[in-house]
């Protein structure tokens, strides 16, 4: 049996490591960057765009997107033409 099962990190790392700006499965920043909140904000390219809109370094402290800026997570979001949006660099897009 695949110790993923019981372990949210290596579930996170192995879908989302390699994906989305995150480093390979063996950084773990598939799970440090997974979704969160209303939105499920995911993937580290995703954190540094937000992180540039607010001006809070939400890639140092992950947590912060939700714990203290989920509903900006989710206004830049719906900003952004919904499930359309894009991000690249630091900028989004429809």
């Amino acid at each position: 049996m695949c110790d993923c099962y019981i372990m949210p990190e290596k579930i996170g790392s192995r879908v989302y490591g390699g994906r989305l700006g995150n480093g390979p499965e063996s950084t773990g920043e598939g799970f440090r960057y997974r979704g969160r909140r209303f939105i499920q904000l995911t993937g580290k390219d995703n954190y540094r765009a937000f992180s540039h809109w607010i001006s809070v370094d939400c890639v140092a402290d992950p947590d912060l997107v939700a714990n203290r800026y989920a509903p900006h997570s989710a206004a830049l979001f719906g900003t952004c033409a919904g499930s359309t949006a894009r991000v690249t660099g630091t900028t989004w897009s429809p």
